[in-house]
């Protein structure tokens, strides 16, 4: 962890958009091998309003956070896919969609019936390729 830490700041990257590129290029690598040649996948990201947990025994089950829905760049060369993830997860960081994307969530989980949100959802979750997550689960 020390040394991708490192490697990532020795980029000008944060240590998640140095996962992202990783999965870009590893990704679109497989694809060049199985003959398919999409340019992009879509990911869900989790968008944290709160720092993360330094101890174990501080998570709770109440942290919010909402699960971005975004388009990820399949890129060949690693730096070129690292730079891509840069410059969108900048921009998604300075604006409205984290906030917009949470508002949204909490408005059909606080007035629709559980099975409406669960058709919602299900409907959505199932044009993703991927889920990447550093927040904890059940």
């Amino acid at each position: 962890m020390k040394k991708s830490k490192a490697l990532a700041k020795n980029m000008g990257l944060t240590f998640n958009d140095l996962i992202m590129g990783l999965v870009s290029k590893s990704i679109k690598t497989h694809f060049i091998a199985q003959g398919d040649s999409s340019e992009e996948i879509g990911v869900a990201v989790p968008f944290s309003y709160q720092s993360i947990p330094q101890n174990v025994s501080d998570y709770t089950f109440g942290n919010n956070f909402v699960p971005l829905v975004m388009y990820l760049d399949l890129k060949e060369n690693f730096k070129e896919a690292c730079l891509a993830i840069k410059k969108k997860t900048n921009h998604l960081k300075n604006s409205l969609l984290p906030g917009g994307a949470y508002t949204l969530l909490w408005f059909d989980t606080t007035f629709l019936s559980h099975l409406a949100v669960n058709y919602i959802y299900h409907d959505s979750g199932s044009k993703l390729t991927l889920l990447l997550s550093n927040v904890p689960g059940y």
